[in-house]
């Protein structure tokens, strides 16, 4: 049979089946947690929610974000990228800009998107045609 008992911040085992370990103390770090923190915070509420305008906002100002997006990079190349609002592996962000790497001149530059119905239909089959990685 084994017993526990807990005495202030330690744990006295006691096991009499077996060879079990006889008087062993084991420490044991007791947390207190309290019962009024729940996993919906109002912090994670926030960022939800203003993650959620965000993407409403721009697909409602014309740009389509998702795997493929067409940007334009300073220099003015056209290529499609993966753009996804809050995650990126591949540049550094910076608000609606990102600094990434150009696939087009191989340069790292400041890349935006852009709505595809300002594009002509060269300009879009051009940046259709140069694929950065798939990686966000």
């Amino acid at each position: 049979m084994l017993e526990a008992v807990v005495q202030e911040g330690s744990l006295a085992c006691g096991a009499s089946a077996r060879g079990g370990a006889e008087g062993r103390e084991h420490s044991v770090s007791v947390r207190k947690v309290s019962a009024s923190k729940s996993p919906c915070q109002p912090a994670h509420i926030f960022a939800i929610t203003g993650y959620l305008v965000a993407t409403m906002l721009t697909s409602v100002r014309g740009y389509r974000l998702g795997p493929d997006t067409v940007v334009r990079c300073r220099e003015g190349h056209l290529f499609t990228t993966t753009w996804i609002l809050g995650a990126s592996l591949k540049a550094i962000r910076l608000g609606w800009y990102r600094f990434q790497r150009c696939p087009v001149d191989k340069h790292w530059a400041l890349v935006k998107p852009v709505r595809e119905s300002d594009l002509t239909e060269d300009e879009l089959g051009q940046a259709k045609s140069v694929r950065d990685t798939r990686i966000p």
